[in-house]
């Protein structure tokens, strides 16, 4: 009896592993996605050997790092460490600045290099904006931000904006398989649903956060001031007209700022 009981456990244990290994092979064989299960498996492991280290890019780093004093320190170090080569990963960034009635909102549009991975509708672009991030500050002056193609064909970007009451941290991800997100002050946002976030911090020490479906699309390769100040004044804009966004500017509890007129 025990013995039919440990073959009948057995036969069932090896059927299930074939058939958990049947489903994972049909999911990588199956997969549409440009990033696959094998693309994944190889990223993980590419940088360990160090014979496919970019010496030179890691000199680089460390240099810029140690030159850099940083007045605030930034949202994720900056430690540099060694990369296997990549001949890709071109970024582009623009700082923002809004005025919405007496509120000042200034932050970042993050943008990357279309690739096989990332696709742009106007053929005459070049870079496609990701993410979108405006704060609301009473302190002038105070952020930091830092973008990476180091983790290619993922990227990543980071940043912090200091206020009275408290840090806002983010970091943002747009990564190979098409998946796109941002973490602000540990809120997960999933940029699919909207590529704008707002910050707007509250005198009891809290924050609240925005999530907006408007975004410029993208860049040209070259900086275009008639062309791009156009997409930009158009976002601005489309911001201002938000009623969401206004109702939560004219909150009593938000921050004050001192602006000079």
């Amino acid at each position: 009896m025990n013995k039919a009981l440990s073959f009948l456990c057995l036969t069932i244990l090896l059927a299930n592993c074939q058939k958990n290994e049947k489903i994972e092979n049909k999911i990588v064989q199956e997969s549409d996605s440009l990033w696959t299960y094998n693309d994944r498996k190889l990223y993980s492991i590419k940088n360990v050997d160090s014979s496919n280290w970019d010496i030179d890019k890691l000199i680089g780093d460390t240099k810029s790092n140690n030159e850099n004093n940083w007045d605030i320190k930034p949202a994720i170090s900056n430690y540099p460490s060694p990369v296997a080569k990549y001949d890709w990963g071109f970024v582009l960034s623009e700082r923002l600045e809004l005025k919405i009635g007496n509120k000042l909102l200034k932050g970042f549009c993050i943008a990357y290099a279309k690739d096989k991975y990332r696709s742009i509708n106007s053929s005459d672009d070049f870079f496609i904006v990701k993410f979108n991030i405006l704060y609301l500050s009473d302190l002038t002056e105070q952020d930091v931000f830092s973008i990476t193609s180091r983790n290619y064909p993922h990227y990543m970007s980071t940043g912090k904006q200091k206020t009275k009451q408290g840090e806002i941290d983010w970091v943002q991800m747009d990564l190979a398989d098409s998946r796109n997100f941002a973490i602000i002050n540990q809120r997960y946002f999933d940029l699919e649903f909207g590529k704008t976030i707002i910050v707007i911090p509250h005198k009891d020490g809290s924050i609240r956060l925005c999530q907006i479906d408007e975004s410029i699309s993208s860049f040209g390769e070259d900086y275009n001031e008639e062309i791009d100040s156009k997409k930009i004044e158009s976002y601005y804009n489309s911001l201002k007209s938000n009623k969401e966004l206004i109702q939560s500017l004219k909150n009593k509890n938000i921050i004050e700022q001192k602006l000079n007129e």
